[in-house]
């Protein structure tokens, strides 16, 4: 009597762990599914294969705002305002930490993903508050960023890249980097 007692549990257990390992079967089936489904979306790196000699810094969509404009001269960047009314302006050495800090910007941008594929100005940030950088080398540009306001955590912001509608979240804090007075760049 005890043994078949002791079979009938045995059967009982089994059948829970088939059970339990169908549905984790399952379970991982659904996570492979939603990995390929997602897997376009997912992080990637925009880079620059070539180094860039020009970056130009345009707060707001308003043309008369000062551009800020950075120049590199053999191993030096330099750095000037450029008015709407083009009177020449003085340049000044620029901050090596600023300089590295945009150079690696430049040579490898970290997009976590795609927020939008509509460009939602205000939600994001973008119009009047956006700050635009370009890249060139040689006269021709390279890339061009659109920033907007920064994410939930101050370490990633939105930003339109080369002129697309599209809203990524890049990973940094770019806005800081780029978003700061004259004077902030220059070497004190």
């Amino acid at each position: 009597m005890k043994m078949n007692s002791d079979a009938k549990i045995f059967k009982v257990i089994s059948l829970r762990k088939m059970i339990l390992l169908g549905v984790i079967a399952l379970l991982i089936v659904a996570l492979v599914c939603q990995l390929a489904i997602s897997g376009a979306n997912d992080g990637y790196s925009l880079k620059l294969k070539d180094g860039f000699d020009r970056v130009v810094i345009q707060k707001g969509s308003d043309e008369q705002n000062p551009r800020v404009i950075f120049e590199k001269q053999g191993e030096d960047w330099f750095v000037r305002q450029d008015f709407a009314d083009n009177t020449p302006s003085e340049k000044f050495q620029a901050d090596a930490n600023v300089c590295l800090r945009i150079e690696e910007f430049f040579k490898k941008i970290e997009v976590v993903g795609v927020v939008s594929r509509t460009s939602d100005d205000e939600r994001y940030g973008f119009g009047e508050n956006s700050v635009f950088v370009t890249a060139s080398k040689d006269g021709k540009i390279l890339r061009q960023i659109e920033i907007g306001k920064n994410a939930a955590t101050d370490q990633q912001v939105y930003c339109k890249i080369d002129g697309k509608h599209e809203v990524v979240l890049v990973s940094g804090n770019q806005r800081s980097l780029f978003d700061r007075e004259f004077e902030r760049f220059k070497l004190n």
